[in-house]
């Protein structure tokens, strides 16, 4: 259908999806990024809660999960105020991202903190290299 996001759900896939969402702002990993040119991002899972409920009396094969996570996009550029503004851009095109599925949907999907974290020099003439760390928090709702 035109217009609608159909997407796969759970955090497998959602590294996917989000080199979809972000290529045109910013190239994408989830590896060891020491051969992309700056400026790149990363991804890093930082972990899933699920909350299963009683399969129902309609359907006794399948049940609803409630999965909880919260995943980390990391911006690594030459300049603090270059890894600020692709900070932002990044979070304003995940919170907005509204995508339905066909095996359940989204419930709650936002930047909760963005931080510097300082990062070593790897060599005298390589270049300061700042990292701008976004938490996201995600919840979801499917059938199983």
């Amino acid at each position: 259908m035109p217009g609608i996001q159909y997407a796969p759900i759970g955090a497998d896939n959602f590294y996917d999806v989000l080199v979809g969402l972000l290529s045109p702002i910013v190239q994408m990993t989830a590896d060891y990024a020491g051969t992309i040119a700056l400026p790149f991002a990363r991804y890093v899972e930082l972990g899933d809660t699920y909350t299963y409920f009683a399969r129902s009396s309609g359907d006794p094969v399948q049940r609803q999960v409630i999965n909880e996570s919260a995943f980390q996009i990391s911006i690594y550029a030459q300049g603090r105020e270059i890894a600020r503004q692709l900070g932002r851009q990044v979070m304003d095109v995940v919170d907005d991202y509204k995508p339905t599925y066909t095996n359940g949907r989204v419930m709650h999907l936002e930047p909760v903190s963005a931080i510097f974290i300082p990062e070593p020099r790897s060599g005298p003439s390589t270049p300061t290299v700042f990292h701008r760390a976004i938490t996201f928090h995600l919840t979801e709702q499917r059938m199983i």
